[in-house]
């Protein structure tokens, strides 16, 4: 699975918008389905305090034009006390690319749980030559978010950042499973490309829980380590468990394709 999922979108087209391509705001029970959403001037799809959001089949493009705008940016990557989306919420059979800053990001604050995010067979990809092009997914528990997600059956490719980041702060939670996917390289000037699952960082650190299964994928052309699992400054009350399992990291015999400058 290589080629972009352009799929019927006959949903409709929502193009070239001066702001979001969809703004949502305190609604729930969202579902996009065969949607085309290009160019937009800021995020394609934003939401704030969003109960329960699904995106089948669709296709989002070159969404964003500037750091923290998004293909799907539930929680407002610049804000500091986010709450983006609640319940449970999906993607399947889509393609987002070319999103300016992160293809997804969904970052929560408060105790409210985001019981699960499920991504299925959908392809995630950057221009190759935007320097601020930062996550494919990225997800972010703080302060005391209780929040879930997994990735399984997908495509992963081009991004400078990392195709895969989530981080838990203060006492977030975070339960993550990223099973049978496919990762490989790609951009211009690349950092990552690969996975990473990290705690928090600085003073006071995170005191939460992360559980973590990265098990089955095919990882080539990472820049960075192809797998970071990084307990980072957490205090001793917090919690970080999980497995990294049958992997297949690099190429055999193809110098530097697990990473061409850490490690697999």
């Amino acid at each position: 699975m290589t080629a972009p999922v352009t799929a019927d979108c006959t949903g409709g087209t929502i193009q070239n918008t001066t702001g979001p391509g969809i703004l949502l705001t305190n609604t729930s029970n969202i579902s996009i389905t065969r949607l085309r959403l290009i160019n937009s001037g800021n995020d394609g799809v934003q939401g704030t305090n969003v109960t329960g959001f699904s995106l089948s089949s669709s296709f989002l493009d070159s969404n964003g034009n500037a750091l923290n705008e998004n293909g799907l940016d539930f929680g407002d990557s610049s804000s500091v006390t986010p709450d983006g989306l609640h319940g449970t919420g999906s993607i399947t059979n889509s393609t987002v690319q070319n999103s300016y800053y992160n293809g997804v990001s969904i970052r929560n604050n408060s105790g409210i749980a985001l019981t699960s995010f499920n991504i299925t067979g959908s392809q995630f990809r950057a221009n190759a030559a935007n320097g601020d092009a930062n996550d494919s997914v990225f997800m972010e528990s703080g302060g005391t978010a209780n929040m879930a997600i997994s990735v399984s059956g997908s495509f992963f490719a081009s991004i400078e950042g990392d195709h895969f980041q989530t981080a838990a702060l203060n006492s977030g939670i975070l339960n993550v499973n990223f099973t049978n996917n496919t990762l490989t390289g790609g951009h211009s000037t690349p950092l990552g490309q690969g996975i990473t699952i990290n705690a928090a960082t600085g003073v006071p650190g995170g005191n939460g829980r992360i559980d973590y299964d990265i098990n089955g994928n095919n990882i080539t052309g990472a820049a960075s380590n192809g797998v970071s699992v990084v307990l980072g400054t957490s205090s001793a009350a917090a919690v970080f468990d999980g497995f990294v399992r049958n992997n297949v990291i690099g190429t055999s015999g193809v110098s530097f394709s697990c990473s061409s400058q850490a490690n697999g």
